[in-house]
């Protein structure tokens, strides 16, 4: 049942799961607290409202044996950002931000670094198109792996080519409102 007074909102699914949402003082949005299975076992969902970027932020995440998954953030260029995730076991990932994108304001991602240590770049074209968002390349310990992408609105072509560090191509296209593999 609801309990306005403390802002919990439960849901139930046809499987049996209950959803239990709740209601930050600071805002009017909901957001899920808990997950229980059928048997009774939770996820539970900490989470708080950022009332500076109005945004939903996962502060850690609590499995059934009372494991905690950690997520740390960090502001570049006053944006919000994922910066590191931390396992029960202790490992981690971490990501690497520029200050700017090709609009002079949005941060892009430019480095993973996942548990097992292993690093990734991420480069972008810099073209100064809004599709500079789209990787130009991904370096990993294995390679490089590119990615070319087209569109032409007024052809209505438009491709994404991914090439990986191997040599193999695939393309992804969206012509005239389908999605396909060429």
């Amino acid at each position: 049942t609801q309990d306005d007074a403390n802002h919990i909102f439960p849901s139930f699914l046809p499987d049996g799961r209950m959803l239990i949402f709740e209601r930050p003082a600071s805002t009017d949005n909901l957001l899920l607290k808990q997950i229980i299975n059928p048997r009774g076992f939770s996820l539970t969902i900490n989470a708080s409202w950022d009332a500076l970027y109005s945004v939903p932020v996962l502060d850690s995440v609590v499995d059934a044996d009372g494991r905690t998954t950690q997520f740390v953030y960090t502001t570049v260029n006053g944006k919000k950002l994922l910066q590191r995730v931390t396992t029960p076991d202790g490992n981690y990932a971490e990501f690497g931000y520029t200050p700017t994108g090709p609009n002079g304001t949005t941060p892009m991602l430019t480095s993973i670094r996942d548990a097992a240590g292993i690093v990734s770049t991420i480069a972008y074209s810099g073209s100064g198109q809004y599709w500079d968002y789209i990787p130009a390349s991904i370096t990993t310990p294995y390679g490089t792996t590119t990615f070319e992408n087209r569109d032409d609105l007024a052809t209505f072509e438009r491709y994404l080519k991914v090439t990986g560090a191997g040599g193999v191509r695939h393309v992804f296209a969206f012509r005239y409102g389908q999605l396909g593999d060429e």
